[in-house]
């Protein structure tokens, strides 16, 4: 929970455009899992603070490897980011 609520803090600080409901969960969701360093410095976030959600989809998309393995489990992940 500490780590959940860590993730919610720093959002605001990353994301400067309003969000719905679902995509600020599937942001916060991201950045627990992947790191709010990573989602810092992410094409992802560049993308949604400019206004291209239509970019965000692909974006998540790319956070789907551990070195140089693509995991299912964060395929299935990223997927259910992207449908919220």
């Amino acid at each position: 929970m500490a780590d959940l609520a860590k993730a919610a803090r720093v959002l605001p600080q990353l994301i400067r455009v309003s969000l719905t409901d679902g995509q600020y969960g599937a942001l916060i969701d991201f950045a627990y899992n992947a790191g709010a360093g990573n989602l810092e410095v992410s094409t992802l976030r560049r993308a949604i603070n400019r206004g291209d959600h239509a970019a965000a989809p692909e974006q998540f998309m790319r956070w789907v490897h551990a070195g140089a393995v693509k995991l299912p489990g964060l395929v299935r992940r990223r997927a259910a980011e992207v449908e919220l």
